[in-house]
């Protein structure tokens, strides 16, 4: 609706609309009409000095106003009026991910963005889904699209709303909207959803669609409705995830490589930057541009540092996300982000500044100050780039460790939720078996009794009415019993599916979990089983990938241990060999196509069995990982300590060294010989640089801690070169107060290394031995807890073979104590969780966790070592993991908050408001420089600080003391 003051001689609106008219004449008129261009007359109400009227638009209508007065008068020359009539067109709707590259993350998270606008209004958005092992290309065709989640009445800057599910073929799908902009117009609406898909069931591969439709306003029905362009996103395997970012890393590794080049360079060229000023302290022009560009390419290059770092960050935190890396190495992603983001000095850029000022040179000594300044800085950011490639090299090592156990841990949750669905399945096709049996068994009764009736009426006529009466309650009579034992089998039923879900809750089924989720997740159907077989297909191809990534992993070991011979290189190649001789076996046995074909032959039963013995393969393939990857970050810890003792032993010597130099120097050398001291402290200089340059290889491990390190060396080898000059120049005094300065500089040095190495070995008191925490203290119960389900399956093997021997009592024992510890430390762990707040709290029940494993203890104590025993063990080891991937992502979160937090007070960059700001805006003139501001505002702004001055003028005046008598 509009009200217009005065009709205007051409106005568009929209088809449908109605045009309220009022008009005043100078006098009263009798008649007044609407006489339109196509000769249509209407009359309008005449009231003395007031006409009124209504014309509803259908179409584009042009008209004049017809007046007659009491004497028959008419208006000359009426005025005409045009009513453009606009049709109401469909919506526009857009859907858009940034930076999109078409993979869903595995972790589920995904951000878009939506925009809709309509000519008239908008009444809904909606979003639609459409999930598949192959979602068709073409949106017209294929599955049809499901969900329908609103969000269009978020409030602008306002709470989002709370998350809505949407139910699509593959499970829930939540989806949360929050309103961006400031206006809240329903003819243009833009919004970023945040979606979670964490609980789709889809496999490597699978995909999914998202479409938002966008519903107007348009009375009557039916409404303008379009949907926007499908956005597709495909599942990858997390070794297509583990490969991408070992590209990425290959692709900065270069990057880093080519700047370590171009440092060099720049090195060379102040270098002879410093030589000429040298030989002229005043340079030319061209020799001060020249200098100028150095600078400002020092400083560029330290830019794609930071940048480098910044990517690093982000691709860990996506591993993060997919549960594909550790905690530590988001700690070193963080410190080498510190490392390649450190600023150079705010000097450099002030003297670049003035160097670059026009009107004159600047001064020799700003000249050589910055220089000086540059090479330091120049010496800082090359050993900042030897940092950051050792520690990506290092990482990478890790990493690839890291990514083989993730993905196995994976593949090993995904085998047991195979495993409990394919016995989900049997049972409910057991079930169903029953039913149409006992089904059969009715049908058949009541085709006896009804040929009973029809034998007993063809018999005798006369008795019909009694026999037939008899028949029945006999029928009746013996229905009953059979109904009874129908309900107590049923009742039977119920009460074993009632045991078997409590044994389920008490084994720790991830399914069966005490949230909502897992509750909802229970009470769902299994899956059909051509639908497990297409699953356990997948998973079948990601072991075939994992061989792939250990011979990739294997072979780059061996190449790196031909370059860097070493034993640990060599127990981690025998530790990788062993964990690809049994991805080879397992394969060659094909436990996973077997169970792929008995679920294609619809027989989960025995597809269940396979995968429980597959899951104890996978579980003994896992504890091999496990021992890999301690025993790679053990030798490299190890190797690390022992280089940095073997410097501190070096410089220890020095130490000594300098020690006699100090003590042999005497208090005049003008009669004494000094060439002998000068060429004992010139190799003792020499020495320490070599140290240096040995300490300034380790520097994959605490970067930042060993540059302080070689700042002190720098500043030890300056000291003992000022001491050698001292000495050629017949300098006693000084000589010996270098000589003593350098002595003692040496000897913190070898303190801090010794510090270092304890600190990097874990060895000692104090901060040597840091606390595990509880994501390790989790991964490396689960790895125990894989290796005992490995010997329990053996000492099952043994009962069975050879009965209960004297062998087998003592491998019981250890095995329940061993059971019995792991309980006890998961009671531990239990008692730390209860303690925290609840919204930091695991998912599952820990304490649960540890009485089952109390209670397999038992079992093994007592020598029932079965089928079932090894089914619950698997399952606490999945429940193992499940709790793992619980506190990573608690942690994960906490760390996100944490550094959003931390960018608040960060150094911030860019201008304030927009470059491109609306000329009509009422903020236009707050971010326009004082000197473009109208005289008006200038005088406004001197008057406010006038007040302000006068203000202050009369705070700092005493005020007078009241007189007698006066109320303060």
């Amino acid at each position: 609706e509009r009200d217009l003051e005065r009709l205007p001689s051409w106005i568009e609106v929209p088809v449908g609309s109605r045009l309220e008219l009022q008009g005043r004449v100078s006098h009263a008129v009798r008649e007044a009409a609407l006489i339109t261009a196509s000769g249509d007359t209407l009359a309008l109400f005449v009231d003395s000095l007031t006409v009124r009227g209504s014309l509803d638009i259908d179409r584009e209508q042009n008209f004049v106003v017809l007046l007659t007065d009491n004497y028959g008068l008419h208006n000359q020359s009426p005025l005409p009026y045009e009513v453009a009539a606009a049709p109401d067109q469909r919506p526009g709707v857009d859907l858009e991910r940034p930076d999109d590259d078409g993979i869903l993350p595995l972790s589920g998270e995904v951000t878009l963005l939506a925009e809709a606008a309509d000519d008239y209004g908008l009444a809904r958005l909606s979003l639609l889904t459409r999930t598949g092992a192959a979602v068709p290309r073409d949106a017209e065709q294929g599955e049809e699209w499901l969900g329908d989640v609103f969000w269009l009445d978020t409030k602008p800057g306002g709470e989002p709303n709370i998350w809505q599910e949407v139910h699509t073929a593959a499970g829930p799908l939540r989806v949360r909207a929050v309103r961006l902009g400031d206006e809240d117009s329903r003819l243009r609406a833009r919004f970023r959803l945040e979606v979670r898909a964490d609980e789709l069931d889809l496999v490597a591969g699978d995909g999914l669609e998202l479409v938002v439709e966008a519903v107007d306003n348009k009375r009557p029905l039916p409404a303008g409705r379009t949907r926007s362009g499908a956005l597709r996103l495909m599942l990858p395997s997390a070794a297509d995830v583990l490969v991408t970012q070992a590209e990425s890393n290959e692709d900065r590794k270069s990057e880093l490589e080519e700047m370590r080049a171009r440092s060099r360079q720049l090195n060379v060229d102040l270098d002879r930057l410093n030589r000429e000023l040298m030989k002229n302290p005043v340079p030319d022009w061209a020799r001060q541009k020249e200098m100028e560009a150095a600078i400002d390419r020092q400083q560029k290059l330290q830019q794609e540092l930071a940048r480098v770092a910044e990517q690093l960050q982000q691709e860990l935190q996506k591993l993060a996300q997919s549960q594909l890396t550790s905690e530590a190495q988001l700690e070193k992603a963080d410190e080498m982000s510190e490392l390649l983001g450190q600023n150079n000095s705010a000097q450099l850029g002030e003297l670049l500044e003035k160097m670059q000022e026009s009107g004159g040179q600047a001064s020799p000594e700003d000249v050589a100050r910055a220089m000086d300044e540059v090479a330091r800085n120049q010496q800082d950011m090359a050993r900042r780039l030897d940092a950051a490639l050792s520690m990506l090299k290092r990482m990478a090592q890790e990493q690839e460790l890291e990514g083989l156990t993730a993905l196995l841990e994976q593949m090993i949750q995904k085998q047991q939720e195979l495993a409990d669905l394919s016995r989900q399945l049997a049972a409910q096709q057991e079930a169903e078996a029953e039913q149409t049996e006992s089904g059969a068994n009715s049908e058949e009764g009541q085709d006896g009794e009804e040929n009973a009736g029809e034998n007993s009426e063809g018999e005798n006529s006369e008795g019909e009415s009694s026999e037939g009466e008899k028949t029945e309650g006999v029928n009746s009579e013996g229905e009953n019993p059979e109904g009874e034992s129908s309900e107590s089998e049923s009742a039977e039923g119920e009460n074993s599916d009632g045991e078997q879900q409590e044994s389920q809750e008490q084994s720790g089924d991830p399914s069966d979990s005490d949230s909502e989720s897992g509750g909802e997740k229970s009470q769902t159907p299994p899956p059909s089983s051509e639908e497990l077989a297409r699953r356990q297909e997948a998973l079948e191809k990601e072991l075939e990938q994992l061989q792939e990534k250990l011979e990739e992993a294997l072979e780059n070991l061996r190449q790196e241990n031909e370059e860097n011979p070493s034993d640990s290189s060599d127990d981690m190649a025998e530790a990788l060999e062993d964990a690809l001789e049994q991805v080879k076996k397992q394969r060659q046995e094909d436990k996973m196509g077997k169970a792929g074909e008995q679920l294609d032959q619809q027989d989960p039963g025995k597809a269940a069995e396979i995968q429980e013995q597959t899951l104890r393969d996978l579980g003994s393939l896992y504890s091999v990982l496990l021992k890999s990857q301690q025993a790679m970050q053990q030798a490299m810890k190890m190797e690390q300590v022992s280089s940095l003792r073997g410097l501190a032993a070096d410089m220890l010597a020095l130490s000594a060294k300098q020690e006699e130099i100090s003590q042999k120097i005497p208090a005049q050398l003008r009669d004494l010989r000094t060439l002998d001291l000068t060429r004992d402290q010139h190799r003792v200089q020499k020495s320490a640089a070599g140290v240096r340059d040995g300490l300034g290889e380790l520097m994959a491990e605490a970067p930042n801690r060993i540059m302080k390190l070689l700042r002190q060396l720098d500043t030890l080898i300056e000291a003992m070169g000022e001491g050698v000059q001292a000495m050629e120049d017949n300098r006693a005094p000084v000589a010996r107060r270098q000589a003593r300065e350098a002595l003692s500089q040496t000897n913190r040095i070898v303190i801090g290394m010794l510090t270092e190495a304890q600190m990097q070995g874990g060895g000692g008191g104090g901060s040597g031995s840091p606390q595990q925490s509880m994501a390790e203290q989790l991964q490396q119960m689960a790895q125990e807890q894989a290796g005992l389900n490995g010997v329990t399956e053996e000492l099952r093997r043994m009962l069975a073979d050879r009965g209960i021997s004297q062998k087998a009592r003592s491998e019981m024992q250890r095995l329940g104590e061993q059971q019995a510890e792991m309980a006890g430390r998961m009671g531990e762990l239990a008692e730390e969780e209860r303690l925290k707040p609840e919204g930091e709290r695991l998912l599952g029940d820990l304490s649960e966790m540890g009485r089952d494993m109390e209670r397999i203890s038992q079992e093994i104590d007592d020598g029932l070592v079965s089928e079932e025993t090894l089914i619950r063990q698997e399952r606490i080891l999945s429940r193992m993991l499940d709790a793992r991937n619980s506190v990573r992502r608690r942690d994960f979160t906490n760390r996100r908050e944490s550094e959003t937090g931390n960018r608040l007070y960060a150094e911030q960059e860019g201008s304030l408001g927009s470059e491109q700001s609306d000329e009509n805006s009422p903020f236009r003139l707050k971010y326009q420089p004082l000197e473009q501001a109208p005289m008006e505002y200038r005088d406004l702004v001197r008057r406010y600080f006038s007040a302000l001055d006068s203000l202050g003028r009369v705070a700092d005046d005493p005020a007078p003391s009241p007189a007698e008598g006066d109320t303060p």
